[in-house]
């Protein structure tokens, strides 16, 4: 297996595949079998960084690939290339530093078949999912002053991030990266994939009824808007310097009325972990460790709806401590253990 980049062409090919099985063959090398990401091939470097949900990375030497499970079907529908090649040149065009753009389009070595793109290849990756918790609260908050000024020049650049993952946004190095970008929200191109634990509920079906498992549970009803994507931030910003979920916990009276249960119908409802009625284990941060300014704010958009920009200075005004008394990272004026550690 080879791969050839012919920058002056434009393109690069995948040698070793031909035929009409070459895309059958090329998912089950992957290990790609019923949706499902399998173990893979020698052939491919998976050590890198993680692959998402609509697509598998993998890498040849010095080339990262992305294969594209939408275009690895032995039959790809009408009209889904051409979108692609779309996407790959939006977000050359459009996306700010910081991002690992798609660098050029994919195909089978002799043919017309597109299957993924190259990207850039970003080493020692650390994203917001797997390695928060272990960062201590100023890299935390760094990352996410850093975040927030990436979302604002997206947005300034007719750009909607729409599905705002934690496995998408981290360190390579000392910097903060965006990956999967392909998948943005384009003008003309919808981003049409959902992560559950920050998409917006007034974009999904307001039926309780409705429960998580239901295969329409989070599909989109309405578009990606700016304001959507700053909830996500705002599940994000919790998420990161708490290490709870909002929709983490239990509700207390989830015995008698199991649809409390649910983290979608909680989020329908505005029940979030900063709910008096959610009951709450140990946790990274507890949230009364926040800044309070901070707290009010993330409360107001879990639990009454508010929407709009998220306030930069609601993170670049916090100072995190030490509590004398038992040591927990705080930036609130008490500790949630009682101790006053800081003066206003």
């Amino acid at each position: 297996m080879h791969i050839y980049l012919d920058m002056e062409a434009g393109r690069a090919s995948l040698r070793g595949f031909e035929g009409t099985l070459a895309r059958p063959v090329l998912r089950k090398l992957l290990g790609i079998e019923g949706g499902v990401t399998g173990v893979g091939s020698p052939s491919f470097d998976q050590s890198f960084m993680p692959s998402g949900g609509e697509a598998v990375l993998r890498k040849i030497r010095n080339v990262v690939l992305r294969f594209e499970r939408s275009l690895l079907d032995s039959t790809v529908e009408s009209g889904i290339e051409e979108k692609y090649l779309q996407r790959i040149s939006a977000a050359s065009l459009r996306l700010p530093q910081r991002a690992a753009l798609p660098r050029l389009p994919l195909y089978l070595h002799g043919t017309s078949n597109l299957v993924g793109c190259t990207m850039d290849l970003l080493s020692e990756w650390q994203s917001f999912a797997e390695h928060s918790h272990s960062w201590d609260a100023a890299k935390t908050t760094r990352a996410l002053i850093e975040l927030h000024a990436f979302i604002s020049q997206c947005h300034e650049a007719k750009v909607v991030i729409g599905e705002l993952s934690p496995h998408n946004f981290g360190f390579s190095g000392d910097s903060l990266w965006a990956i999967d970008v392909v998948a943005y929200q384009y003008p003309g191109l919808p981003c049409t994939t959902v992560y559950p634990g920050t998409v917006d509920p007034e974009l999904l079906l307001q039926d309780e009824a409705v429960r998580d498992s239901d295969p329409h549970a989070y599909q989109l009803q309405k578009p990606y808007t700016p304001e959507s994507d700053w909830y996500g931030f705002c599940c994000l910003v919790l998420q990161s310097l708490t290490g709870l979920s909002p929709w983490a916990g239990a509700h207390r009276l989830s015995d008698d009325a199991p649809e409390l249960s649910l983290r979608r119908v909680r989020a329908l409802r505005g029940l979030s972990v900063l709910d008096p009625s959610i009951r709450v284990g140990a946790s990274l941060r507890p949230p009364e460790s926040l800044r309070e300014e901070l707290y009010e704010y993330l409360y107001g958009v879990f639990t009454h709806g508010n929407r709009g920009s998220f306030p930069l200075a609601l993170l670049r005004s916090i100072r995190w401590v030490r509590c004398p008394a038992c040591g927990s990272e705080v930036s609130a004026d008490f500790c949630p253990c009682g101790q006053k550690v800081q003066s206003n």
